[in-house]
């Protein structure tokens, strides 16, 4: 039986009159990097909404003075200690989110340097651990790993680009159509399956987020799925393996 799927796209709400959800956003602040006014000027995990009408406040207050001053001459002394005060809190803010910035950079490239480390050394490890299974099955079998261990990389990198590119785990041309077919049931992506789903919807960003788990889970399978295709495998190199794959996951989900 065919079951009709329907991708559940992002529900975008207005995040700046309050609205109380976004599933799009999923769990941090989005925006795009190609647009710079969508920086400047985004709602979400804002407060600029609630700020604007003091602006629009002191504005029209400073637009009275102004007036005053060049109509009706007005005299109006302002000590300049406030600037002052205001120049040394501007710039220890700037200093700090500068360091704040910088720090979360390196945190960020720090998860990813572990990523792509541990994926190497996976594969040194597997063709380490099945050198001497020089037969066809072996072969496949270290194919089968590495090209697992591979794709939980590539959908690792897909989720941090899905908001330049759109382009959910996947869907990625990488992927094949049988791996394709055996993610897309694991995910909750057509009514069918969201059934079993701990809440009533969710977005494609979200679900996209679960492909790296997945990946994670379909290669410890393959590692598990030695067989007598690599009879020598002792189960310490499987244990090793299985340790690799968890400690990309540390890298992912940091």
């Amino acid at each position: 039986m065919t079951i009709p799927t329907s991708p559940l796209k992002a529900r975008r709400t207005p995040c700046c009159g309050g609205g109380n959800s976004d599933a799009y956003h999923g769990y941090t602040v989005t925006y795009s990097t190609q647009n710079h006014c969508s920086v400047l000027f985004q709602c979400w995990g804002s407060v600029w909404y609630k700020v604007f009408p003091y602006c629009l406040f002191n504005v029209m207050v400073s637009v009275i003075l102004q007036y005053g001053v060049y109509r009706w001459g007005w005299v109006i002394n302002v000590t300049d200690k406030g600037h002052s005060f205001m120049t040394l809190i501007v710039a220890f803010l700037v200093v700090s989110r500068a360091n704040v910035s910088m720090a979360r950079y390196n945190q960020a490239m720090g998860y990813l340097s572990l990523m792509c480390y541990n994926t190497d050394k996976l594969v040194q490890m597997v063709a380490i651990a099945s050198s001497e299974a020089k037969n066809p099955g072996g072969a496949e079998w270290r194919h089968e790993v590495v090209y697992n261990a591979l794709i939980m990389l590539r959908t690792a990198m897909a989720v941090m680009d899905y908001r330049t590119d759109g382009i959910p785990g996947w869907e990625l041309p990488e992927v094949e159509p049988n791996l394709e077919v055996t993610l897309k049931e694991q995910l909750f992506l057509d009514v069918y399956r969201m059934r079993w789903a701990h809440h009533s919807s969710v977005s494609e960003n979200e679900e996209n987020m679960r492909v790296p788990t997945r990946m994670a889970l379909l290669t410890k399978k393959a590692i598990r799925n030695a067989g007598d295709r690599v009879p020598l495998l002792d189960m310490t190199s499987e244990l090793n393996m299985f340790n690799i794959v968890d400690s990309f996951m540390v890298g992912y989900f940091g």
